[in-house]
């Protein structure tokens, strides 16, 4: 079962003189249980991607298609805007996260409204009488994460889930996400990647519509000629690291988490001695 972009091409108006290409015959495969980011700087084409996937624009060529399905289903791809916060709109946080379900017909929408708020970590018994209008950044993005799950689509889109928000709130937004993933084929869009890259499965790298790198996270640490080609910066915690590595230290792999990091910085140090 997946989510799968064939042969993705599209181009604003198309067959105009003025058509702008913006995707070009970009392959994706997001399996359920497994988290996908896509890379890439403004302007490579993440956010038409994600809008394909979800069904909300037709591709000017190829095919996206849901567990073998020709066609996009009601109720099979659920999407989280970029700053989704805004969108926020009922009297209260269990009545916004209730609107999905049903207007699916969702027939235990009381049971899905508090299943999605605890999936994100916000007990359903506190904040669902809370206004949405009095929660901070990182509650707000939570609550809405938690609209789309509880619509229980098998996959979740997620457009720069972490951008604007604090400290706090971004470890928050990140910890629902990998909560959700263990049952929820999960693509998430962004500029930055370094809060992802220790535990998502593949990351796709676009530069101007078109797939630059596909694989593991760790493979891409290890290519930053790719990240420049991307026209994107290197995560600090990897540039620390081939810095090290350009100063003779010995570090056979780029670890992509700090703990990692300072592990394998501390015995390519003691190597070298």
């Amino acid at each position: 079962m997946a989510l799968i972009a064939r042969s993705l091409s599209f181009a604003y108006d198309e067959g105009t003189s003025v058509a702008t290409p913006v995707l070009a015959a970009v392959n994706l495969t997001v399996e359920r249980g497994e988290t996908v980011v896509c890379v890439g700087a403004t302007g490579s084409g993440k956010s038409t991607l994600l809008r394909l996937c979800a069904g909300l624009l037709e591709p000017t060529a190829g095919e996206v298609a849901v567990d073998d399905a020709p066609a996009l289903a009601r109720g099979t791809v659920g999407i989280v805007f970029q700053n989704p916060e805004s969108q926020l709109f009922a009297e209260t946080v269990a009545a916004d996260v209730a609107f999905g379900p049903r207007n699916l017909g969702i027939p235990d929408v009381e049971v899905a409204v508090a299943d999605a708020l605890n999936a994100v970590g916000l007990d359903a018994a506190a904040f669902s009488d809370r206004s949405p209008f009095t929660l901070s950044g990182g509650e707000a993005r939570r609550v809405a994460i938690a609209g789309v799950l509880a619509m229980r689509t098998p996959y979740l889109l997620l457009d720069e889930p972490t951008a604007g928000l604090d400290s706090h709130g971004r470890r928050a937004v990140l910890e629902a996400i990998r909560r959700t993933s263990a049952h929820t084929g999960i693509l998430v869009v962004t500029h930055d990647a370094e809060e992802f890259l220790p535990w998502v499965d593949r990351v796709i790298a676009l530069h101007e519509g078109r797939v630059l790198f596909e694989g593991a996270p760790a493979a891409l640490a290890e290519e930053p000629a790719l990240w420049a080609g991307a026209g994107l910066a290197l995560p600090q915690l990897v540039l620390a690291q081939h810095l090290a590595r350009q100063r003779g230290v010995h570090m056979p792999t780029i670890a992509l988490d700090v703990e990692g990091a300072a592990r394998a910085l501390a015995a390519g140090k003691a190597e070298g001695q």
